[in-house]
């Protein structure tokens, strides 16, 4: 069991059984605070970042999976259109850009354990 103590006095306790040598913290610009655990620091940046971008509240979201149908595809461009972007892609760049600015805003703290 490990426990890791942020600079701003947050601690996480790591209680799995995987061997960690790194922590990570993030916190929101609502001062939101989410941490965990990970295999080593690259790994530990990439999840925080991750993490930082899933607290956005920013997705495209649809509920099948796998393959789509034209019929599914035409939903997204109708869906992407009554939201006022010219296409589906232009409102999936959107939601990139804007989940980018989020996890800029943020606060991303990496340590070794």
């Amino acid at each position: 069991m490990t426990t890791t103590i942020f600079s701003n006095g947050h601690a996480h306790k790591y209680t799995g059984k995987r061997p960690v040598t790194a922590a990570w913290m993030v916190v929101t610009p609502s001062k939101e605070i989410v941490s965990g655990h990970s295999i080593d620091e690259k790994t530990a940046a990439k999840t925080a970042r991750n993490v930082a971008a899933n607290e956005s509240g920013l997705h495209v979201s649809y509920p099948w999976r796998g393959g789509m149908t034209v019929w599914q595809m035409q939903l997204q461009e109708q869906d992407a259109l009554d939201k006022g972007y010219k296409s589906h892609r232009d409102h999936v760049q959107a939601i990139r850009l804007g989940r980018a600015e989020f996890v800029e805003k943020c606060h991303i703290e990496i340590l070794s354990v």
